[in-house]
């Protein structure tokens, strides 16, 4: 990875927001002084639905430029909020704060719902979709990952459920979000391609059994 990517991978890094590396670079954000001209339009054109990653982001890019201002030497990883608003949010990430410590504890914080693995999503990260959307989100994450529900391991032939554990686990903390709630929409998603695919073969013979009937 040349140094302008790899600055990019570090500065998320430290914000603990690697996972969208790989959509700030598909986007055209390979290089930090691009960086610095984000902003909300921009987040969604990344991708970047979590709202407290937004704010998060946002933060971070206002410090850089900030810095920038300054001319600062190492203000690339100078990751201080500039104001209260900021400093609110930032505060919440992962071991920086004593409020962060029921986390370490595997405590959830009291205003948070409980139904997701500390393990893997602080409870100020965490975010409850709407059903549809989050429907939504995980299609689209399949299909960008080129996952089909309804092909081993993840359907038997019979048309029951595979394995899905792992795959829901990870797209749970890449989306902040109740597994639960991942599992319960994936499983929809999963039934709805077994189902599709299975009309589909049904089709196909029906079609093949009317061609062989009018060729007599």
């Amino acid at each position: 990875m040349s140094q302008g990517p790899n600055l990019v991978l570090q500065w998320l890094s430290k914000l603990h927001l690697a996972q969208y590396v790989e959509s700030f670079l598909d986007n055209g954000y390979d290089d930090l002084e691009v960086c610095k001209q984000i902003g909300e339009p921009d987040l969604d054109a990344i991708g970047v639905r979590v709202q407290y990653h937004r704010h998060r982001l946002l933060a971070a890019v206002e410090t850089l430029k900030d810095h920038d201002r300054r001319k600062a030497p190492g203000y690339y990883f100078t990751l201080e909020p500039l104001d209260a608003s900021a400093r609110l949010h930032l505060s919440h990430s992962d071991c920086r704060t004593h409020r962060s410590l029921p986390q370490a504890a595997g405590v959830h914080l009291p205003s948070c719902p409980g139904n997701h693995d500390l393990r893997f999503t602080q409870c100020n990260d965490f975010v409850t979709y709407p059903k549809l959307k989050l429907k939504v989100l995980i299609r689209d994450k399949l299909a960008k990952d080129g996952i089909n529900l309804g092909q081993a391991p993840y359907s038997h032939k019979d048309g029951s459920v595979g394995n899905l554990d792992d795959l829901a686990q990870e797209y749970s903390q890449y989306y902040g979000t109740s597994l639960s709630d991942v599992c319960e929409r994936m499983e929809e998603l999963r039934r709805r391609k077994v189902e599709h695919d299975a009309e589909l073969v049904r089709n196909l013979i029906g079609t093949g059994f009317f061609f062989l009937s009018s060729s007599h």
